[in-house]
């Protein structure tokens, strides 16, 4: 099993910044950090992207999503300026969007036109925005507002000429509200919700120690509980966010001038990019079964070994109590969308849900056999000529919960 980062070297040092009546808190903090390696991050933005480009109305227009100029500056903002990529997130994405559209961008299916004559010329009809990570959603509306304050491009829109989408491999709950709720985005398309404090799996009792901590030691106010009080616990081994709470990436303290920090420079070591890579805090089947008021299946789970037959029936007794959607139920089990849809799926095809992920008969009695400690009745195929059961596609690759 992979170390916590309270287990590392690093870690160790990190905690030991503080008294010992904080540290935890301090542990705790550090324990909630999600970090998403360069190799998923890469993998799952190219296929999320690709498949995109085979369902949106062609031709389309794909950007990664960047910092602008002051907007006085002549010119349309978002094309008038070209650049060389910048390291970290820029550079990230700007490579993903090379691969998708290919070295020979086609332009009646996907391409970067660089000028607004060039997208008048193919006829664009859909504009995608792309970026690895939104915790505030001001970052992605900041560059869509450039393409929508010149005329063409309001009028366009106006005429739904084009529509707007935005990519993300990873959006915090308040940055997806923020970016559902704009005019301009048809659509939020992502893989993965970012974890935050709001998200995190803690007490309130802890909650408010960790902000406790973070305000308390934080050396500058403005950002102890990050950029904007975004509160956020993501992390990638490309980029350390500024808006994770302060104390993780300050070199200097108030008064202790020994300070180590976490994250030094804001950016992850080739040693905690080894140790961490995809590190997420473990989640325990039967909290999220109490989460849901599901007291007596959450006592079931402690007991049950099989990963699969946890997350089948975790899937249930979502269903049972109105939780039918992947982005919920991705949110309530800490899992990637691709994971909750698949085992969603499973469910359908065990025949425990109906098409729309609604509890079939099957599905409740298994519930409640399961409440009363039964084992989940999962029926197996066999393969031809082979002797070890057969299972669904759906559930292969399903996270260990």
């Amino acid at each position: 099993m992979r170390n916590r980062p309270s287990e590392t070297e690093r870690g160790v040092a990190w905690v030991n910044n503080f008294p010992p009546e904080d540290k935890r808190a301090a542990e705790l903090l550090l324990n909630s950090l999600r970090v998403l390696s360069d190799v998923t991050f890469r993998a799952t933005l190219t296929n999320l992207l690709a498949s995109l480009v085979r369902e949106l109305p062609h031709p389309i227009g794909i950007y990664q999503v960047r910092e602008l100029p002051n907007p006085d500056v002549e010119g349309f903002l978002p094309l008038a300026h070209p650049h060389a990529p910048l390291p970290g997130s820029e550079g990230a994405v700007g490579h993903i969007i090379r691969d998708v559209i290919g070295s020979r961008p086609d332009g009646t299916v996907a391409s970067s036109p660089q000028t607004l004559e060039d997208l008048r010329r193919i006829k664009a009809r859909t504009l995608v925005l792309v970026d690895d990570y939104s915790g505030t959603g001001n970052r992605v509306a900041g560059y869509l507002d450039a393409w929508v304050r010149d005329p063409t491009m309001r009028s366009w829109f106006s005429y739904k000429l084009i529509k707007f989408h935005v990519v993300l491999h990873a959006v915090s709950v308040p940055a997806l509200r923020a970016l559902e709720r704009s005019p301009w985005v048809e659509r939020v398309h992502f893989s993965e919700h970012a974890v935050e404090f709001s998200t995190a799996r803690w007490s309130t009792d802890e909650a408010a120690e960790i902000r406790e901590l973070c305000t308390n030691h934080g050396f500058k106010k403005k950002l102890a509980l990050g950029y904007q009080e975004a509160e956020g616990l993501w992390v990638m081994q490309h980029t350390v966010p500024n808006n994770l709470p302060m104390i993780l990436w300050q070199d200097r303290h108030k008064s202790n001038s020994a300070w180590r920090p976490f994250f030094a420079d804001r950016k992850m070591s080739p040693e905690q990019q080894q140790e961490l890579g995809d590190y997420r805090l473990e989640t325990r089947a039967e909290e999220i079964a109490g989460s849901l008021r599901q007291p007596r299946l959450s006592h079931a789970l402690t007991d049950q070994p099989g990963a699969t037959t946890r997350l089948l029936l975790l899937v249930l007794a979502a269903a049972a109590r109105g939780v039918r959607d992947v982005r919920r139920l991705s949110l309530l089990f800490s899992t990637p969308l691709a994971s909750a849809e698949a085992a969603q799926q499973a469910c359908i095809q065990l025949g425990l849900l109906d098409s729309v992920g609604r509890l079939t008969h099957e599905g409740q009695r298994e519930l409640v056999s399961a409440r009363r400690r039964a084992p989940l009745s999962v029926p197996t195929r066999h393969l031809i000529g082979r002797d070890k059961p057969y299972y669904p596609w759906q559930l292969r690759g399903v996270e260990d919960i």
